[in-house]
C-alpha cells in the first residue's frame, strides 16, 4: 500500500511552533505503519513558513519494505532564512538505512547536500540516533564557503554538547551572507578560518563554551582608511563556563604576520607579534571582574591589568590596576608615541633604556602612579637633547596628605642644547603639585646652577605654573655661546635669580637678575620667554651693562687689547629660536670714566671691520706701524635691529659716517664706520671672523 499526503500551504507564526510540520510528518511515519501494511509513504508540502524561515516544494518519503533496510528521503527545492542574503536552492537528505521502533529513530549511512551561492551539491556524511534519554547527530565534511564544516550533537537527559569543526572557511564569502556582521564602512578583502567550537549546556541554558580558531591572511579596511589590516594571522581561544549564575572565562588572542593600522598607529607584525590573554568574570554582562589580563608586543612592551569595570551605556573603570614594562624604548616611542605627537618633533632622536610603571584607577580617575626609569640614554642628530644614564623612581598619589620621596639622577643631560653634568634631584609629587625637597646643585657650563626653590602646579585650566629661585656660579659664556650657536663669547656669569615664574606658556623673571662679570655688573630685567620647549621658542629681555673692564673683556674675546670701561644697554631684545629678531643696543665709554684709554692695533683693525671701515693698510704703511697701541677719547657702537638690518651708530657723527673710536692723545687714531645700514647676517660674519681692515682716518 502506498500513501501520499499533500499540504498546499502551512503558515506558522509563533517561533515555538517552528518544528510542528516536521513533527507531524514523523508522527505519520511512526504511527501509521503500525496500523496498516504500508510499503511507501510520501508527504508533499508546497509552502511552509514562519517569520524566520520559509520552505517551498518539500517532499518527505519513507520506504517501508523492511524495517532494518528502510530508507528516508527529504528534498526541499527552496529554503530561505531571513538572516541570510542567499537561499538554499536545493536541500537534500537521505538515509540509506533508516530504522525506528518504540525506543529509537536512527539513520545510518545517511547523506546531506544543498546548493546555494556559497556551497555546492557535494554530499556530506549524515547519521543520527534519537532515543528518549539520549540522542546524537553527526554531519561530516559539509562543503560551505569554499571550505568544510563537520557538526556533532550529543544529548543525554537534560545535558547536551555541540561540536563544530571548521576547515578553511572563506571569511569573505561567509560575511557576505551576514549583512550585520560588519559596519557598512568596512570592506573585507580576504582571509579564511580553521577552528573548533564546543557548546555544552543543560535544557535551554548554555553552560560551557570553547573556541579554538585560527584566522589566516586576514585583510580588510574601514572607516575611510582609519582602520586597515593586511595579510595578518589571528589566533583566538576562549574557555568559558557558567557556575552559580556567573560566567568565568579565559581568552587568548595572538596577532602575527602582516600589518595593522589603527589611526595613527602602524604595526608591522612580521618580526614582533602581539598577544593578549585575560581572565574575565561576570554575572550580568554589565559588571565585570577582570581577574588578570596581559598584553604583550614581543620585545617592546608588556601590559598587565586587573580589577573591576562596567560596560552599560559607556565604559567605566571602578578599580583597575595597570602595570607595564617597556623593554625597547626606542621601538615603543616610534610605534606608540610618535604618531600622536607633532610631526617631526622626535625626528633624529634615538632612545635606549627600560621603563616600568604601576598605575591604579578608581572611578575613572588615576589615583596612584609609580614609575621606574632605568639607564635611559638619548641621542639627538640635531643636538637639541641628549641624556646619559638617567635613572628615576617616581611616586605620585592623588592624595594631598601623601609624602614619599621621588628621585631622578643622571650622568649627563642636555635640554634645549644646554648641557647639564651629573646631578640628582629629590622631590615630592602628589595631586597636581611637584616640589623640590632640598636645594639642588646642577653642574653646567663649567659652573654651577643652584636651585634653592622649585614648585610646579598644574592649574585647573590645564595650564602648568612653575616658580623657582636659583643662583648662578661662574657659568662660562664661552660654553653658553657654543651650546646655542652664538658668536664666541668669553667670561663667566655669576648672580642671583630672585624668582622666575612660568605661567600661561610664558616664562617671566620676577625682579632683576644681576650678573657679576668682567669686574662690572650686568642687570637683566623684563625677561620673558614663551614656547620654551617648542620648535620655535621666543625670548624677550632688557639688559643694562655697567662699568665692564675692557681689559678683562678683550683678553677673553681675543679681538685685540683695549683698556678702559664699557657701559650701555640692550632694550627690547626679541629672539626667535635663539636668533635675534629686533633690539636697540648701545655699548660705549661711560661718562666721567677716568681710567686709562688705550687700544691696540689689532683691536683697531677689528673694530674698523665691524663698521665697514678699516685701519690695517694705513697703519701698516705709515709711521703708526711703529706703535703697538694708541690713545683714544671715547669708544662706542650701537645697533637698532629691525627686519634683518642693523642701523649702526657711533660716539658721534663724522663727515663720512660715524665714529666708532674717537681718538685722543698722541699717537691718535679715529676709527670711522662708513656703512650706516648693515645686514644682520653680514654683521654676524664680521664679528665671527674679525678679519683684516682696509681703511681708517688717522690724525
Amino acid at each position: 500500500m502506498i500513501w501520499v499526503f499533500k499540504l498546499k500551504r502551512y503558515g506558522i507564526s509563533p517561533i515555538a511552533k517552528q518544528t510542528k510540520p516536521i513533527v507531524l510528518l514523523l508522527v505519520y511515519c511512526l504511527i501509521i505503519p503500525y496500523s496498516f501494511a504500508i510499503g511507501f509513504i510520501s508527504i508533499q508540502a508546497d509552502h511552509i513558513s514562519n517569520p524566520n524561515w520559509e520552505i517551498q516544494s518539500a517532499v518527505l518519503a519513507l520506504s517501508l519494505a523492511e524495517q532494518s533496510k528502510s530508507q528516508l528521503y527529504l528534498q526541499i527545492e527552496k529554503l530561505s532564512f531571513s538572516s541570510l542574503n542567499e537561499n538554499f536552492n536545493l536541500f537534500d537528505i537521505e538515509c540509506a538505512e533508516f530504522e525506528w521502533d518504540h525506543s529509537k529513530i536512527a539513520c545510518h549511512k545517511g547523506a546531506a547536500a544543498f546548493e546555494s551561492a556559497w556551497s555546492n551539491s557535494k554530499k556530506a556524511t549524515l547519521s543520527f540516533l534519537i532515543q528518549p534519554e539520549a540522542s546524537q547527530l553527526s554531519l561530516k565534511r559539509l562543503n560551505v564557503f569554499q571550505g568544510e564544516i563537520s557538526l556533532s550533537f550529543k544529548q543525554r537527559l537534560d545535558h547536551w554538547t555541540v561540536d563544530l569543526d571548521i576547515k578553511r572557511i572563506n571569511l569573505k564569502s561567509l560575511l557576505a551572507q551576514l549583512p550585520d556582521a560588519l559596519p557598512d564602512t568596512f570592506e573585507f578583502e580576504q582571509g579564511h578560518v580553521d577552528g573548533k567550537i564546543r557548546l555544552q549546556g543543560s535544557k535551554e541554558t548554555l553552560k560551557q563554551l570553547s573556541i579554538n580558531a585560527l584566522l589566516k591572511q586576514i585583510s580588510f579596511q574601514g572607516n575611510e582608511g582609519s582602520v586597515a589590516v593586511d595579510s595578518t594571522d589571528l589566533e583566538f581561544k576562549i574557555q568559558a563556563q557558567q557556575q552559580n549564575q556567573s560566567w568565568y572565562s579565559q581568552s587568548l588572542l595572538n596577532l602575527s604576520q602582516g600589518e595593522v593600522y589603527l589611526d595613527p598607529v602602524y604595526l608591522n607584525l612580521h618580526q614582533q607579534g602581539l598577544s593578549l590573554t585575560f581572565q574575565l568574570n561576570t554575572n550580568d554582562f554589565e559588571q565585570y571582574d577582570l581577574v588578570s589580563a596581559e598584553l604583550t608586543h614581543e620585545d617592546i612592551i608588556k601590559l598587565q591589568a586587573s580589577g573591576q569595570f562596567s560596560h552599560q551605556k559607556k565604559f567605566s573603570t571602578q578599580n583597575i590596576s595597570l602595570n607595564s614594562q617597556i623593554y625597547h624604548l626606542n621601538d615603543f616611542i616610534a610605534q606608540y608615541l610618535q604618531p600622536f605627537m607633532e610631526l617631526g618633533s622626535l625626528d633624529g632622536l634615538d632612545f635606549a633604556g627600560t621603563v616600568e610603571t604601576k598605575i591604579k584607577f578608581y572611578a575613572d580617575q588615576i589615583e596612584q602612579l609609580d614609575l621606574k626609569l632605568s639607564h635611559l640614554n638619548i641621542k639627538d642628530e640635531k643636538k637639541r637633547y641628549a641624556a646619559e644614564d638617567i635613572n628615576a623612581m617616581i611616586h605620585w598619589r592623588n592624595d594631598v596628605d601623601f609624602f614619599q620621596t621621588s628621585m631622578i639622577d643622571w650622568q649627563s643631560l642636555t635640554i634645549a642644547s644646554i648641557p647639564l653634568q651629573r646631578s640628582q634631584i629629590k622631590f615630592l609629587t602628589k595631586t597636581n603639585y611637584l616640589h623640590f625637597l632640598e636645594a639642588t646643585d646642577i653642574p653646567m657650563l663649567s659652573g654651577l646652577l643652584k636651585i634653592n626653590h622649585f614648585d610646579f602646579e598644574w592649574r585647573k585650566n590645564n595650564e602648568p605654573e612653575i616658580y623657582f629661585e636659583a643662583e648662578l656660579d661662574r657659568l662660562s659664556l664661552d660654553d653658553l655661546s657654543q651650546a646655542i650657536g652664538w658668536s664666541e663669547l668669553s667670561g663667566e656669569i655669576s648672580g642671583q635669580i630672585p624668582g622666575v615664574r612660568f605661567q600661561n606658556d610664558k616664562l617671566i623673571l620676577e625682579g632683576e637678575l644681576e650678573i657679576e662679570v668682567f669686574n662690572g655688573l650686568i642687570s637683566i630685567n623684563q625677561l620673558a620667554a614663551s614656547g620654551w620647549l617648542s620648535p620655535l621658542p621666543k625670548f624677550y629681555m632688557d639688559m643694562d651693562v655697567q662699568n665692564l673692564d675692557l681689559s678683562a673683556l678683550t683678553k677673553k674675546i681675543q679681538m685685540g687689547h683695549i683698556e678702559g670701561r664699557l657701559s650701555g644697554y640692550i632694550k627690547n631684545l626679541y629672539l626667535e629660536n635663539w636668533q635675534p629678531v629686533s633690539f636697540y643696543a648701545w655699548l660705549g665709554t661711560p661718562d666721567n670714566d677716568d681710567s686709562n684709554h688705550h687700544i691696540s692695533q689689532k683691536a683697531v683693525e677689528n673694530l674698523a671691520s665691524i663698521g665697514g671701515g678699516g685701519a690695517a693698510d694705513i697703519i701698516s704703511k705709515g709711521f703708526l706701524s711703529l706703535f703697538d697701541s694708541f690713545g683714544y677719547d671715547r669708544i662706542g657702537l650701537g645697533c637698532y635691529l629691525n627686519e634683518g638690518v642693523c642701523q649702526m651708530m657711533g660716539v658721534e657723527a663724522s663727515e663720512q659716517g660715524y665714529y666708532i673710536v674717537k681718538g685722543g692723545g698722541i699717537p691718535r687714531i679715529d676709527v670711522v664706520g662708513f656703512n650706516p645700514r648693515v645686514d644682520w647676517k653680514v654683521l654676524l660674519q664680521r664679528l665671527s671672523r674679525i678679519s683684516e681692515t682696509d681703511s681708517a682716518v688717522v690724525e
